[in-house]
C-alpha cells in the first residue's frame, strides 16, 4: 500500500464562547499556524456582528476546514457544545473554551494519549494574568485541582472543561440542563467503561475571575454542577476526596501549602466552600453569567 493512500487522522477542535474578544482573536490566530490535519467548529453564542464579522476575517487563514455557527442567542454552554458534537467529523475531539490560549503541542500531547489508550484525557489548566487576593485563590485552587488530577492519572473521572479531548463517539450528546459538563463527560465515560486520563503537559492558558464576587459566582456553578451529578458516583475531585479519604485529601492540602500567601489562601476558600455549600440547594442556571476576567475588561 502507498504511503500516500493511508488513512489521515484528523483532529477536531471544538470552540464554544460568547463574547470572549481578546482571546478570541489570538486564539485563531494561533490555529492559523498549526501544521496538523484539522478541523475547527467554532460556536459563537449571543454575539454582535463586529465580533461576527472579526472572526469572519480571522478563519480565512486557519489551513483546514472550520465549520462556523453563530447562535442568535445565548442558551448555555451545553446548548452550544451539542452544536459542536453534531457537526464535527475527526478522529479526535478537543473542547476549549474562547478565553484560552493554547499551543498546538499542547493539543498534540493531548491526542496522543488517546492514540495510546485512553478515551478521554484532559489538558493541565495553566491561571493567566492572575493576580492580587483573587490571583492567590484561583492559583491554589488549580495547582490543587491539577495535583488531584495528576495522583489520579489513567484512573480519573472528573476532567476538565479547560481543555479536554475524547475519541469519535465517546460522547454524542449532552443533556439539556446540565451545568458541568465536564464532571457529566468524566462520569459518563467510566459508567460506559472507557478509560479517563490525565496530560501534565497538555498546558493551556485560561482566563479567571478577577474579583471575588466572580470567584464566588462560579465557584458556585461549578458546586451546583457537582450537586446535580451527585447520583453518578464517586468523583475525583478534591471535594469528593474530602468527603470519602479526609486524611488523604488532608494530606494532599498540606503539599500544596508553601507559605503564609497559600495559609491564608485556604482559609478564605475553606470559609467560601463552607457557604455555597450551603447556598447551593437553592438552584442555579446553565446559562454562562460574564465574569471581569481578563478577556472581559476593556
Amino acid at each position: 500500500m502507498l504511503l500516500e493512500s493511508l488513512p489521515v487522522e484528523v483532529i477536531s477542535v471544538g470552540v464554544c464562547g460568547t463574547d470572549d474578544r481578546l482571546f478570541l482573536g489570538r486564539l485563531l490566530d494561533r490555529f492559523a499556524s498549526f501544521n496538523g490535519h484539522y478541523e475547527f467548529l467554532i460556536v459563537l453564542s449571543g454575539v454582535d456582528d463586529s465580533l461576527y464579522g472579526l472572526v469572519l476575517d480571522r478563519i480565512m487563514d486557519i489551513d483546514g476546514d472550520v465549520i462556523f455557527i453563530r447562535e442568535g442567542r445565548r442558551k448555555g454552554k451545553v446548548s452550544a457544545l451539542n452544536l459542536v458534537l453534531g457537526n464535527y467529523s475527526g478522529d479526535f475531539l478537543v473542547h476549549l473554551p474562547a478565553d484560552v490560549l493554547i499551543a498546538e503541542s499542547s493539543i498534540e500531547d493531548l491526542v496522543s494519549h488517546l492514540r495510546n489508550g485512553l478515551d478521554v484525557v484532559s489538558g493541565h489548566p495553566v491561571p493567566y494574568l492572575s493576580r492580587g487576593l483573587v490571583g492567590c485563590l484561583v492559583d491554589f485552587v488549580w495547582r490543587l485541582h491539577n495535583h488531584c488530577l495528576s495522583l489520579y492519572g489513567d484512573h480519573n473521572v472528573h476532567v476538565t472543561g479547560e481543555l479536554m479531548g475524547h475519541r469519535h463517539g465517546v460522547i454524542s450528546h449532552l443533556p439539556v440542563g446540565l451545568i458541568n459538563d465536564d464532571s457529566y463527560v468524566g462520569f459518563h465515560a467510566r459508567r460506559l467503561g472507557y478509560r479517563v486520563g490525565y496530560s501534565h503537559f497538555a498546558r493551556v492558558l485560561i482566563d479567571v475571575p478577577m474579583t471575588i464576587g466572580d470567584y464566588i459566582v462560579q465557584r458556585r456553578r461549578i458546586l451546583l454542577g457537582h450537586y446535580q451529578l451527585g447520583g453518578f458516583g464517586s468523583s475525583t475531585t478534591f471535594r469528593d476526596l474530602w468527603v470519602r479519604h479526609r486524611r488523604h485529601a488532608l494530606r494532599l492540602l498540606l503539599s500544596e501549602i508553601h507559605g503564609l500567601k497559600d495559609f491564608v489562601s485556604v482559609m478564605i476558600l475553606v470559609v467560601i466552600e463552607l457557604l455555597l455549600g450551603v447556598h447551593v440547594r437553592y438552584g442555579g442556571n446553565s446559562i454562562w453569567r460574564r465574569i471581569s476576567g481578563f478577556s472581559g475588561r476593556g
